[in-house]
């Protein structure tokens, strides 16, 4: 993963990309998991070449030429490059994680969040270790988010990420709070399994949603 510096300002062009991923949430839900597949299997060359079905699938290469107009990434009509591994990262899901994380710098001072950490490993008393997507204090209590641009087929890995997040939970005190945010939406099962903290998957609105979730006293 690749990890945000809690002070580094976001490019230009990765905020107008989440922005537009954000807000025509319909127009791109779709394609973008065609998107993201490509961009996982380029890890050495940051080329991928694209199927003819998928050049004219006319909602997806309206999604290249998002990232093409934006500088991210190359595409010369059959393949993609995507340059660099930040730009990589940042098509393969990355840009959720970016935008999550601006929308809590921006809400800072207002619930008086301190600490944000990106990418945090911890240790638990049984050994395994652990990643976390988002990680803060607010208040003497422990928060942390985690935030998934996949779609979740089945029951297991879906409930793989919430049996993550229910352990990681209790690791930091009883006072801490978790949320899962989700580019999709999740089965009803899965939503049953989270019954012990929030998710959303309305994501248009996160900003709402967090000062929401903060401010809800746990069960």
């Amino acid at each position: 993963m690749n990890e945000i510096n809690p002070h580094e300002q976001i490019p230009k062009n990765h905020q107008k990309v989440c922005h537009e991923l954000i807000h025509q949430l319909d127009k791109y839900q779709k394609s973008l998991r065609k998107f993201n597949y490509y961009a996982s299997q380029t890890e050495k060359s940051f080329q991928s070449k694209i199927t003819p079905s998928d050049r004219h699938d006319k909602r997806f290469m309206a999604l290249v030429r998002l990232f093409t107009g934006m500088d991210i990434i190359r595409y010369d009509g059959k393949l993609f490059n995507f340059k660099n591994e930040q730009n990589r990262f940042f098509c393969n899901g990355g840009w959720l994680e970016e935008y999550v994380f601006t929308e809590l710098r921006s809400l800072k001072k207002q619930l008086m969040i301190q600490d944000i950490v990106m990418g945090l490993e911890i240790e638990l008393p049984c050994g395994s270790k652990n990643e976390l997507d988002v990680a803060f204090m607010a208040n003497n209590r422990f928060y942390l988010i985690e935030y998934k641009t996949k779609r979740y087929n089945g029951h297991t890995a879906g409930n793989n990420t919430l049996y993550k997040l229910d352990t990681i939970k209790h690791y930091g005190s009883t006072q801490s709070k978790a949320l899962l945010v989700s580019y999709h939406k999740l089965t009803p099962s899965n939503r049953h399994r989270a019954s012990d903290y929030q998710l959303t998957n309305q994501i248009k609105h996160l900003k709402q949603h967090i000062i929401d979730w903060m401010s809800e006293p746990e069960n």
